[in-house]
């Protein structure tokens, strides 16, 4: 629907009235007359490797839902207008990218956590030959998939830097079968990356 110069005030204000009331043909509307202008926006605020990545329409798609839902739900109940609507875009907008920021953040910091270990079971390969969110992402998916409880734990005790003797320690065990838990971890991560094919 093509929204000329002269009806796009009341239009957006009627589009207002009639999505908070749950309208979603008038969120629709909505979404077409904001999402390109909220691209440029979101786009212009990004780094240049999330650019590269099109984070940018990610990021546009969920503000634009994220208004749905505040909209639908009464929040933002102030907004009467197109510019107001426009700024409230934006506060969403900038809330989601630094949610993103947050997430990131926590998502690095647990990766070269991982590393840590992960060096013991993949070898000679380093951090800067595999990309540490792929190692996160399979390492968490491989130490999930652990059924044996005493080596799940085993890996948590490693993740949080304990030495194999304290690890014994704490298991009753004695840290030459602590070694040996640890090679079959390292057999059964190798297993898990071969099957998977995820790195």
């Amino acid at each position: 629907m093509t929204l000329s110069a002269k009806t796009i005030e009341p239009e957006i204000t009627a589009c207002l009235l009639r999505v908070r009331s749950g309208s979603t043909d008038a969120f629709v509307i909505l979404f077409n007359f904001y999402i390109q202008r909220l691209r440029g926006y979101v786009v212009g605020r990004l780094s240049d490797r999330d650019r590269g990545e099109g984070i940018e329409d990610d990021l546009s798609v969920e503000t634009m839902y994220c208004l749905w839902f505040d909209l639908s739900g009464g929040r933002f109940s102030k907004v009467n207008n197109r510019d107001e609507l426009w700024y409230a875009i934006m506060r969403i907008a900038k809330s989601r990218m630094i949610d993103r920021h947050r997430y990131l953040s926590r998502i690095r910091r647990a990766a070269i956590k991982t590393i840590s270990l992960s060096s013991l079971v993949i070898g000679s390969k380093t951090q800067s030959e595999i990309d540490q969110f792929i190692i996160y992402d399979a390492w968490k998916l491989f130490t999930e998939s652990l059924e044996d409880q005493q080596l799940k734990e085993l890996v948590r005790m490693k993740m949080d830097g304990l030495s194999s003797d304290v690890v014994a320690e704490q298991l009753g065990l004695v840290p030459r079968t602590v070694q040996r838990k640890l090679k079959i971890i390292r057999e059964l991560w190798e297993d898990f990356v071969f099957t998977r094919n995820c790195l």
